[in-house]
């Protein structure tokens, strides 16, 4: 199920895309378009069920098993179910996590057996890129979630000719005139994109690595600073997130790993209130259990 606010119906963009569950023991996100799952918690690849077949990239975001348990299963599925068994499947995980073995090495060992030539294993480090389709490009940074634990966020971008800002104020007929005048490589820069940004289990990241994304998928345990348990690791706030979110330009936010602590009547109230009184504008989607809306 899932929450809503700042929108009365789902975004397209979400509602075409996203396959998702997230409770205390698993959670995983499919984004459709780009061919990419992040996080393979237990029971993603029943919940998928034939979908498995639409993962190319699976991103895995740190060790911990509400994120892996899954790993296996989707592999087995991916071998066994009729369909498109030879799929080029792309598994990306944390480099120099020991952690990540426990995982991994059953992984690999599943895939000679069933053997799964197609199948790849990427360790990737903070500052690694990595080329997707049409230009894409997945890239990955450290964030802080426990002492020694290695967990990564992801994004997905391209870069893209736009008219420079200097001249954004101009209407159509002025760009027109000055294009007569100008040649184009100094009408135009070279922009980044941000589409679609993965936060795994984080307190917080840079906000520079989710400025002016499209989509941002975040975590937010808690709903204020002072809910935090340290204990269990580190864990963002939704109080303290949405500043830099409203300050970055996120269209579209989704929301994920809400404590149990709080009832869904709670959850309702305070998390309005919150973001009414961030200013934050744009959609915000709570996903609290599973999340299905693709259907072909």
């Amino acid at each position: 199920m899932f929450l809503l606010f700042n929108a009365d119906k789902m975004p397209e963009i979400v509602a075409s895309n996203l396959q998702s569950y997230s409770c205390s023991f698993s959670h995983f996100f499919l984004w459709r378009k780009f061919g990419i799952q992040f996080d393979c918690g237990e029971g993603s690849a029943i919940r998928l069920d034939d979908h498995v077949f639409r993962t190319d990239i699976l991103a895995i975001s740190h060790s911990h098993s509400d994120h892996c348990r899954g790993i296996l299963t989707l592999l087995e599925m991916r071998s066994g179910l009729k369909g498109a068994n030879d799929k080029p499947l792309t598994i990306v995980f944390p480099k120099d996590s020991k952690p990540m073995d426990q995982w991994i090495i059953p992984a690999r060992d599943l895939a000679a057996r069933r053997n799964l030539v197609n199948v790849r294993f990427s360790p990737i480090a903070a500052g690694d890129k990595m080329p997707l389709q049409n230009g894409r490009i997945l890239e990955a940074i450290d964030v802080v979630h426990e002492n020694g634990e290695l967990c990564l966020a992801y994004r997905i971008g391209h870069q893209r000719k736009r008219l420079k800002r200097e001249y954004e104020h101009l209407d159509s007929k002025q760009i027109q005139a000055l294009a007569s005048k100008l040649p184009r490589n100094e009408l135009e820069e070279v922009r980044y994109e941000c589409e679609l940004v993965y936060s795994g289990d984080t307190e917080r990241m840079e906000p520079s690595f989710y400025n002016g994304a499209q989509v941002l998928i975040h975590e937010a345990s808690f709903l204020y600073p002072e809910d935090a348990d340290k204990q269990k690791g580190i864990h963002a706030d939704l109080k303290s997130l949405l500043p830099s979110v409203r300050d970055g330009g996120v269209r579209n936010l989704i929301l994920f790993h809400s404590s149990r602590r709080y009832g869904l009547d709670t959850l309702k109230t305070k998390m309005q209130e919150i973001i009414e009184d961030s200013g934050l504008k744009c959609p915000v989607i709570l996903i609290r259990g599973a999340y299905n809306l693709l259907t072909d």
